[in-house]
């Protein structure tokens, strides 16, 4: 458990706040009333441009219009203009590079502004740094997308110069966090999956003992519920769920893709409804649902950049992770994922949501406090009418199913919930193209077309592709194995496997095989209640053989990943996340 007062959030939820305001020596009115008019750019929402610099200078003097100089460069040409607008939280600040002050030179590449920081803040954080010896550099593991680059040492802001008057560089993080703070946050707030958690009888329930709470808050039968939100759709749970289940005993086609029975899936079904009483009926009983909890995950690594979007932005995805039981209780190859957007849309109201998460840390997991404050955290994502603009009022996003248990081969699919039936209905698989595709001159033609985009994670599988003077029905409505990875045709002579390598690791059927080096799972059951379930190597920390260019290699530790993210997102000021996250758009 880590509770060092340094490394506590509370400091930074107001070390920049306010914003931003651009004035002129020469003619302020005329100036600055030009600066409305500047519009953010959208495309900056999915790719923005990251700093290459960041100075913060105190003046000596404030003023009305701030305390502190802030100056940004991009790589050359990034911003395409003299001015850059994005928001803070609900206002629209502008930078400029035109020349006009507090901008010292047209047109040279340093895009600057006035800004208010809480200097009090920083003042705290200086003291705490003298007590913790917290000014020196910290090892820090350096990602690239999801690919683990290695270690650099990185040195905390410079408060004593930057109190003397001096320009100092903001890092990121400003102020980066020891290793074993990563590590609890890791354990505590990202992948939560001890059985002390997910197996708390006031809160979920064992169908194979009868042991805990029957519709604890989250269990399977609970959440399902909650989906379903009969009081406002008139939909019964019961047939909410076997609807659902009742997709895979019928063959369907989804982008003309078909979608064969799932033979096994009848078997499944009889054997609930018969432990439920209800065959005369059809009456699942979903308090005794045959479905184990495996894991509590923090997905925030999948938020938006809020800068250019506003009260657009999101926070990213939170799941519940379940694992199917057979008639025995045997846990089965059979996963079910609720994934739950989170409906915070401001950069505050998105950090305010991760220091729910990130507080975890203080306290030991498993704990009476610990799963009453992540319950408290779930209940907001959880909970029928947590976003009422949503099908059936939920903040669920998709139902994702991974099984072998009901057909002879591994199958991923997804469901959303349809807004006019308010019943679950097989969607597509997002960034996955058909499996008919896979090393096909189409798949060339798309690697081709979009290489530039794939690289930085900012490609999108298309419903329809354009290939020769066609519209191909591209995506695909499963995602099966084979394939096990995605290659253009002559993948061993690939001249460019890193887009190959970012376009497969983003699909599901290759992040979920040999290109994360995963059995199809990466959270795979125990065999009995009371052990924890096994995460992927590709979670933990592996290097992974590149299928297609041997011998390549590839790292990954998507857990400590997610922790650093978290731990950014707390620490960083919102006025400049804008220059430095760029969302993952990834969906695993």
């Amino acid at each position: 458990m880590i509770n060092t007062p340094f490394y506590k959030a509370f400091f930074f939820a107001g070390i920049m706040a306010g914003s931003m305001a651009i004035f002129s020596c020469r003619d302020k009115r005329s100036h600055d009333t030009g600066l409305d008019t500047v519009a953010i750019n959208p495309a900056f929402a999915t790719d923005p441009p990251i700093a290459d610099t960041i100075t913060l200078q105190k003046l000596d003097k404030a003023t009305d219009e701030g305390n502190c100089i802030l100056k940004v460069t991009f790589p050359s040409r990034r911003i395409g203009s003299p001015y850059l607008a994005f928001m803070a939280d609900e206002k629209k600040v502008v930078l400029r590079d035109d020349g006009v002050s507090p901008d010292e030179k047209n047109g040279d590449g340093v895009y600057t502004g006035i800004v208010t920081v809480d200097l009090e803040g920083l003042r705290q954080i200086q003291a705490q740094q003298g007590r913790d010896n917290g000014s020196k550099a910290v090892p820090t593991a350096l990602f690239q997308g999801r690919f683990l680059l290695g270690i650099s040492q990185v040195r905390p802001m410079d408060l004593a110069s930057f109190f003397n008057g001096g320009i100092v560089p903001i890092h990121f993080p400003p102020f980066p966090q020891p290793v074993p703070l990563v590590d609890a946050v890791q354990a505590n707030s990202v992948f939560v999956y001890a059985p002390s958690v997910v197996e708390d009888t006031s809160r979920t329930y064992d169908p194979c003992s009868n042991n805990g709470h029957k519709m604890g808050p989250w269990t399977f039968g609970f959440l399902m519920t909650q989906l379903a939100n009969s009081t406002a759709t008139g939909i019964s749970p019961s047939r909410f769920v076997l609807n659902w289940l009742l997709t895979y005993t019928q063959p369907q086609v989804v982008n003309n893709d078909p979608l064969d029975v799932r033979p096994n899936m009848p078997a499944f079904i009889h054997s609930w409804l018969v432990k439920s009483n209800g065959l005369t009926d059809s009456t699942l009983d979903l308090s005794i649902a045959p479905f184990r909890l495996m894991a509590i995950v923090n997905r925030l690594d999948l938020r938006s950049n809020t800068g250019y979007l506003g009260n657009g932005g999101n926070a990213g995805e939170a799941r519940f992770v379940f694992t199917g039981l057979d008639s025995n209780c045997a846990p089965q190859p059979f996963n079910v994922i609720f994934e739950y957007g989170i409906n915070k849309t401001t950069c505050s109201s998105i950090k305010a949501y991760a220091l729910q998460w990130y507080n975890l840390k203080n306290l030991t997991v498993g704990s009476p406090a610990y799963n009453t404050a992540l319950q408290q955290i779930t209940d907001q994502f959880s909970l029928a009418n947590t976003n009422p603009a949503k099908p059936n009022g939920s903040s669920l996003d998709q139902l994702r199913t991974n099984e072998i248990v009901f057909g002879s081969s591994w199958e991923l699919r997804e469901f959303n919930i349809d807004s006019s039936s308010h019943m679950l209905f097989s969607t597509t698989v997002k960034q996955t193209p058909q499996a008919q595709f896979n090393q096909q001159v189409i798949l060339d033609s798309f690697f081709v077309q979009n290489a530039q985009k794939i690289k930085t994670n900012t490609h999108i599988v298309p419903l329809l592709y354009s290939f020769h003077g066609s519209d191909v029905n591209f995506l695909g409505g499963l995602a099966p194995v084979p394939p096990s990875f995605w290659a253009e045709p002559g993948a061993t002579l690939t001249t460019n496997d890193t887009v190959r390598e970012m376009f497969s690791l983003n699909t599901c059927n290759g992040c979920h095989n040999i290109e994360t080096g995963t059995l199809f799972r990466h959270v795979s059951p125990s065999l009995t209640f009371g052990n924890p379930a096994t995460l992927s190597g590709f979670l933990t920390g592996i290097t992974v053989t590149d299928p297609a260019e041997i011998p390549g290699t590839w790292q990954f530790a998507d857990l400590q990943r997610r922790a650093q993210d978290l731990i950014n997102l707390v620490n960083a000021p919102c006025i400049i996340l804008p220059f430095q996250f760029r969302p993952l758009n990834m969906t695993h």
